[in-house]
This record gives structure tokens, sequence and C-alpha cells, in this order.
């Protein structure tokens, strides 16, 4: 081949690796802003988590004057949802995240209790919010 027929080969490559090269750019910048945002939704969703287990051991907190079984089992339980609250509020969502995937290697089955009693209560509330099906 000549010179002048191998030019439009050369150039034709020029243009597709310097378009490879700008999607892979464009690629990377759009990872990048997409974890930028769940990092901050998560974040979001972290306090709102927070905030929602305070509240609750303050809801639990006023049965806590209660005598008896009632109100001892309160102030443990608001102690526990108040503790939970600190822990949630004082972790990165990523260092979270890590301690949950450790823990469901580490104990396997308390993992699978832990989500069937999520869902149990999952059920019971949708139930109780939606009339329970029952007329």
């Amino acid at each position: 081949m000549s010179q002048d027929q191998t030019q439009p080969v050369t150039e034709t490559k020029d243009a597709a690796t310097e378009a490879i090269d700008n999607a892979k750019e464009r690629a990377a910048e759009a990872a990048t802003q997409a974890e930028n945002d769940l990092k901050g939704k998560a974040g979001g969703a972290q306090h709102a988590v927070a905030d929602g287990l305070r509240a609750a051991g303050d809801k639990v907190a006023a049965l806590s004057d209660t005598d008896g079984v009632v109100g001892d089992v309160a102030e443990k339980v608001s102690e526990g949802l108040t503790h939970a609250s600190e822990w949630v509020a004082g972790r990165d969502p990523e260092s979270m995240l890590t301690e949950a995937k450790s823990f469901a290697k580490r104990k396997p089955w308390v993992t699978a209790g832990i989500a069937v009693g999520a869902l149990l209560v999952l059920n019971r509330i949708t139930r109780a919010l939606t009339g329970g099906g029952r007329r």
C-alpha cells in the first residue's frame, strides 16, 4: 500500500482511539459521580435511621416510668435503642457495610434469624397499616 492509501486507515484508527479514550474518561467521570451520589444518599439514610432509633428510644423511655416488669423491659429497650442510634450515627456507611458483612460471615444463622425476625415485624406493621385484610 502506498502512503496515500494508508493515510485514511491511520486517520480512522486515530479517531477510533480518541473516541475510545474519550468514552473511558466519561465512564470514569460517571462512575465517580454515581459513587459520590450513592455515598451522599447513604449518609442521609444513615442519619434518618439514627434519628428513627433515637425517636423510638424516646417513646419507649416514656413507658419506663411504669412499675414492674414492663417498666424494666422498657428501660432496657430504650437504652438499647439509644445505644444503637449512637452507633449508627458514629459510623460511616462503608464501615457499617464492612462490619455487617463480617458479622454475616461469622454468624450466618444469627443473620438469617435477624432477617426472619425483621420480615415478621415488617409483615405485622404492613398488616396493621392496611387493616390486616380483615373485613
